[in-house]
């Protein structure tokens, strides 16, 4: 019988400690910050290497493109 009021009051205060985790305002940044970096000198620039790419037609599974999921 003890034993059953401890696990009751475990569950209590473990449920009782997610809901109050769950109640705090949620605070969404209203900016983000966009690290570039400088532009290399005209001096340091590598040569462009040239050669031939590949590209190959990209497409989706039909049932990925057959619109909202009912």
């Amino acid at each position: 019988m003890c034993n059953s009021k401890q696990i009751l009051a475990i569950g209590a205060m473990a449920s009782l400690a997610s809901l109050a985790g769950c109640a705090g305002k949620i605070r969404y940044p209203s900016y983000y910050v966009l690290n570039v970096p400088a532009v290399p000198s005209g001096n340091d620039r590598p040569k462009p290497i040239l050669g031939s790419v590949a590209v190959r037609e990209f497409s989706a599974p039909g049932f990925l493109r057959g619109g909202p999921i009912a």
